[in-house]
């Protein structure tokens, strides 16, 4: 009887530790997928109440909660309930920054409690994501024509983008020196199988696009922007633009721009001509890709595990949304035609992000399924009733293996498109894929115009003159 109770007691240990290991709820691209809708149909307030309650309680969640919300708002036009969720991020963020050595251990491996898997971890959020982060605060402050107040928060992602540059330095560092002992697993062998993987190759062929994950060439451009209308620092201005300029090297008006103001800079030219002020329009258009997964198996030698298997994060290959083309009229004189660049194509750096932190998830992958299976070896060996147990083992390895985290910013732009344009003061007619705005246009200063784009939805964020 004492026999039986133990082996009783040993299989609900053993379920209890599995299938608390493997939560499986449903993922974020499944809990985000009402609110995308709602957007593209063009009506975002419908969807309003029930994506709030998604992320109502506080949970490991609520980062990326107040991003989607935050971002979520403001295609329904509630500026100020935007900018609380966006504050709440910010606050997070600035927690996990003022100690780099937390950042540090997320980046090389935060194999430490291996019983979780990422998706049941409090969400970091990513460093591409911080740098939308602060311009869509900005944005907000621009909207309630608050100047100062989107300087201080587009000034803040300079010292984000420090911070996380000195992180990833120092993570790099780190890894020259110390070598991770996985043991039990034959690591270089699993890292070979994994980088052999299709997921792999597309997910690192779309990181290649972009330099790096943390530099935003639509921030710097922005931040350039700013700048000048809160205090005409040129100082200031021709850094920010100086940035731009080399993370988007081949944009023509970012160039172009940039030469601008070099020249002003340096005395070389004024920065307008008389009577002359510059429109900038910032186009954003579709959404961001979500995250895919995929069960990689590999074969783990201690304990007799033999073949398990892991579930990984990667991006599929996607569409990059076109150029668009740019009208300027003036009295129904055609000024100008041509067509936007891209600014900032969203998945590319949120591959980048990925791709940098993928020798951290192997990592953890591989030391969880050791810790899942020395668990499990130590209840058979208790049990005695080696061949059943066993069979339960595999059964649960088999039907409950955690998923990868695919949570991640997805009510983010597909990419973001720019022109500009030098022109001389007074009102003009802006037509963009078949409508038509009108802008005004002032001497020495940078008229805005911000539109969002998803489908049926194709609202003007800002316009105004800075």
């Amino acid at each position: 009887m004492k026999k039986l109770f133990l082996k009783l007691f040993l299989y609900i240990y053993f379920f209890s530790f599995i299938t608390g290991c493997a939560t499986l709820s449903s993922s974020h691209p499944d809990k985000i997928k009402p609110a995308k809708d709602s957007i593209r149909s063009g009506v975002p307030k419908k969807e309003e109440q029930n994506l709030r309650k998604v992320f109502l309680s506080e949970s490991v969640d609520s980062p990326i909660g107040f991003l989607e919300v935050g971002r979520f708002e403001q295609f329904a036009g509630s500026v100020d309930t935007s900018q609380k969720n966006y504050n709440k991020a910010t606050d997070y963020v600035a927690k996990t920054q003022t100690q780099a050595l937390i950042r540090v251990r997320d980046i090389i491996s935060g194999i430490q409690s291996v019983a979780l898997s990422d998706k049941e971890r409090l969400y970091r959020i990513q460093d591409y994501e911080i740098t939308f982060l602060y311009i869509y605060r900005a944005l907000n402050f621009l909207i309630n024509k608050n100047i100062e107040d989107a300087a201080v928060s587009i000034r803040n992602l300079s010292y984000a983008q420090y911070a996380t540059f000195e992180s990833k330095q120092l993570a790099q560092d780190i890894k020259r020196t110390t070598k991770q002992d996985i043991r039990g697993g034959e690591s270089q062998y699993i890292t070979r199988d994994f980088v052999n993987t299709k997921q792999f190759r597309d997910t690192q062929e779309i990181a290649s696009k972009v330099v790096n994950s943390y530099e935003n060439g639509f921030g710097y451009y922005l931040e350039a922007l700013i700048y000048q209308a809160y205090d005409n620092d040129l100082n200031n201005v021709h850094l920010s633009m100086k940035n731009a300029s080399r993370i988007l090297p081949n944009n023509p008006y970012v160039s172009k721009d940039y030469e601008q103001v070099r020249k002003a800079f340096y005395g070389e030219a004024p920065l307008y001509k008389d009577n002359q002020g510059k429109l900038v329009l910032i186009y954003e258009q579709g959404l961001v890709e979500s995250i895919k997964r995929f069960d990689l198996p590999i074969i783990i030698f201690a304990r007799m595990a033999g073949v398990q298997k892991i579930s990984l994060p990667y991006y599929d290959k996607y569409v990059l949304e076109p150029s668009v083309g740019v009208k300027v009229f003036k009295d129904n004189n055609l000024v100008d035609s041509d067509k936007t660049s891209l600014l900032v194509d969203t998945t590319a750096m949120a591959a980048k992000s990925l791709s940098d932190d993928y020798p951290a998830i192997l990592s953890r992958e591989i030391a969880r399924v050791i810790a899942k299976v020395t668990a499990s070896v130590a209840a058979i060996q208790s049990s005695g009733d080696y061949g059943a147990l066993a069979a339960v083992a595999a059964t649960a390895y088999s039907q409950l293996t955690t998923v990868a985290d695919q949570r991640s910013w997805l009510l983010l732009p597909n990419n973001v498109q720019l022109y500009s344009i030098n022109l001389d003061q007074g009102y003009y007619n802006i037509e963009i894929d078949g409508k038509i705005r009108k802008v005004k246009v002032q001497h020495g200063k940078n008229s805005l115009l911000w539109i969002t784009k998803v489908d049926k939805y194709d609202q003007v964020m800002f316009n105004s003159v800075l």
